[in-house]
């Protein structure tokens, strides 16, 4: 599912759109506006393939590189320069169905 997910924000541009209007509202600075604009600057100019794009995999299962490393692999064979992409897993020793818990600090 992550690779998934990863690989729409980089080729679909109504998400994309969508992404860069709620991060342009976001831009309350005269600072930040002008980072903003000159981030829409390469994203234009490189046809929409200058962009970062992060990945957040959870799991409730033991630490395995290869949860990670397939995922990684084919969205590099897939997105080619100046596309960068970061993926991190976090295993946490919580099972998945106690996770709603944690939000409301209810872990025993």
């Amino acid at each position: 599912m992550l690779a998934w997910q990863l690989k729409g924000e980089a080729t679909r541009l109504d998400i994309q759109h969508a992404l860069l209007i709620w991060l342009r509202t976001r831009c309350y600075s005269d600072k930040h506006r002008e980072l903003y604009r000159a981030a829409i600057d390469r994203y234009v100019e490189s046809l929409g393939k200058d962009i970062l794009l992060v990945g957040i995999l959870l799991r409730d299962t033991a630490p395995n590189e290869l949860d990670v490393a397939a995922r990684a692999r084919d969205l590099a064979d897939n997105l080619g320069s100046p596309t960068r992409i970061e993926i991190a897993a976090w295993y946490l020793p919580i099972p998945i169905k106690d996770w709603p818990g944690l939000l409301h600090m209810e872990v025993s």
